[in-house]
Formats: structure tokens, sequence, C-alpha cells
């Protein structure tokens, strides 16, 4: 009888852990989840353009500054970021990343390295990242839950088929994006 007794109150105990709220979660879950929370796959599939607009951290420079990011899908970006009353645009059309010299005033291509992380930023501001992750050749890994300045987050890894890494930080209780981390241009880590 003890025997008996202890084997139910341990699966009790097992049942409550397992379905607690982040306990056996993983990352496919989590992402339909948010896709779910921002209207559903058919929905996200017809958005074509989209733009952003919010505060944003250069934190290894201590700066903060306002950004907003006009994307078309699936791969064209344009970023317009406001720092220390200074304007830089920078942008990706689908094959070249150019920006505006914020001292002259003039368009320049940018570098190769900087054309492969503008096209990642590209991406990754699209919906298709979140409905067809597979089609762009980004996995999600899930990294467990953080508290993140006041909201309770599950922490996703999306990672590009050359290994380059974001971290996105999705409010629990709501399945939204809350904060993206990542790093830009190779050197910079920006929090959006």
């Amino acid at each position: 009888m003890k025997k008996t007794f202890s084997f139910i109150l341990l699966n009790f105990m097992l049942l409550g852990i397992t379905n607690s709220q982040g306990f056996g979660q993983n990352a496919i879950d989590i992402l339909k989840e948010v896709v779910n929370a921002l209207g559903g796959r058919k929905v996200l599939e017809g958005i074509k353009d989209t733009t952003y607009s919010g505060p944003m951290e250069l934190t290894q420079m201590g700066l903060s500054g306002l950004a907003t990011f006009y994307h078309k899908e699936p791969d064209k970006l344009r970023q317009d970021i406001e720092v220390m009353g200074m304007q830089i645009t920078t942008a990706f059309d689908g094959e070249i990343a150019w920006m505006i010299n914020p001292q002259t005033g003039n368009s320049e291509e940018m570098s190769e390295r900087q054309s492969t992380d503008m096209k990642r930023q590209a991406l990754n501001f699209g919906n298709s990242i979140l409905v067809h992750p597979e089609m762009a050749g980004i996995s999600y890994s899930f990294q467990g839950k953080e508290q993140v300045e006041d909201k309770n987050c599950f922490v996703l890894e999306q990672i590009f088929s050359d290994g380059y890494k974001v971290i996105l930080y999705i409010e629990s209780k709501t399945y939204l994006i809350y904060k993206i981390k990542q790093s830009i241009l190779n050197e910079m880590e920006v929090e959006i």
C-alpha cells in the first residue's frame, strides 16, 4: 500500500511539473504561438510591407536613440536611426546594401560583409521568417525563460544557416516579441 501511494504521489508531482508554464516548451511550439498571436499564418503571409518604429539601444556604446525600419517582403529593408541628433540611413534592396553618409549626405555602397549583415536583418524583419523559417535556412532553439524588465519571457535563439544568431524574447502571456537582441555589422550589439 505504501509503495502504491508513493507511486501515485510521484505521478501527480510529475504531472504538475510537466504542465507548468515553460516546462517541455520547444521552439517550434512557441513560434507557432507567436504566429497565432500576430494574426495567424494566413494573415502574416498576406502582409507585404511593414513599418516598425521605436526606441533602440546600442548597448556596447551606451547610446540610445530612435529607429524606424521599413520592410518589404521578403528581403528589402531601410533603417532610419537617430542617435545623438544625427540621422543614419542604411538600406538593402534585395541585392545591394547602401547607406547615406551622415557627414556628407552622399549615398555609398556598403562592403560585402555589411551587405551580408543587412541581408540578414532584412530577412529578420519579415513575417516569412516566422511562418516559413526553413525557406530562409533558419532554425530556432528554445533557451529557457528569463525575466526582462517586468515581463516573463521565453527566450528563443534564431540561428541562420551561416551560424549567425539573434535572441528573441517572447512575452509568455501574449506570445508577442518583446525584445530582439542581435549584433549588427559583426561589431555592435543592439537591443530593439
